[in-house]
């Protein structure tokens, strides 16, 4: 069974078969989002909580979408 990583709390998850427990994050370069943290963060990630994100984001060449209120956006 597949375990990918979550891009957020880096816990490890199973992503295939039958079992789904997290996504894809369009246009994030492949990295994984678990279902936990995707819908605590439904409106956005707190750079602050996850401060390893910004870094990574960076890192792979995506730029970091902030909304008004200074939270990471997380593409559907």
């Amino acid at each position: 069974m597949p375990k990918y990583d979550c891009c957020l709390c880096e816990e490890p998850f199973q992503f295939g078969p039958h079992v789904y427990a997290g996504r894809q994050i369009p246009g994030w370069d492949g990295l994984m989002i678990c279902r936990e943290c995707d819908r605590a963060n439904h409106d956005g990630v707190v750079p602050g909580t996850h401060p390893h994100l910004t870094p990574r984001l960076e890192s792979l060449g995506i730029k970091v979408v902030l909304k008004e209120n200074e939270w990471i956006v997380v593409p559907r």
